[in-house]
């Protein structure tokens, strides 16, 4: 029988054998109270939040800034298609 909880976060780290460093991701755009950026550590810690930052993908700048937009475009004009693009720090 397959297992039917999953963990999350970080299960295993070798600090030893990997490039330490960050990961930028982008939280659901349908989660309206939670959606923005997530700057997570090697440990899966929360780093540094950028609420309400949209971007597909967002990217990081020097030093620290973050890339994204402020809003999504209505669909029917584009897929993916952003208000603006706006640097935040």
């Amino acid at each position: 029988m397959p297992p039917s909880v999953f963990p999350t976060g970080t299960t295993i780290y070798y600090p030893d054998k990997c490039w330490n460093g960050y990961t930028l991701f982008q939280t659901e755009l349908h989660m309206k109270n939670s959606r923005g950026a997530v700057l997570i550590d090697m440990n899966g810690n929360a780093v540094n939040r950028w609420r309400g930052l949209d971007g597909m993908p967002n990217k990081m700048l020097r030093p620290g800034h973050v890339m994204g937009s402020t809003g999504v475009r209505d669909m029917k004009y584009g897929y993916q298609d952003m208000l603006d693009l706006v640097e935040a720090d």
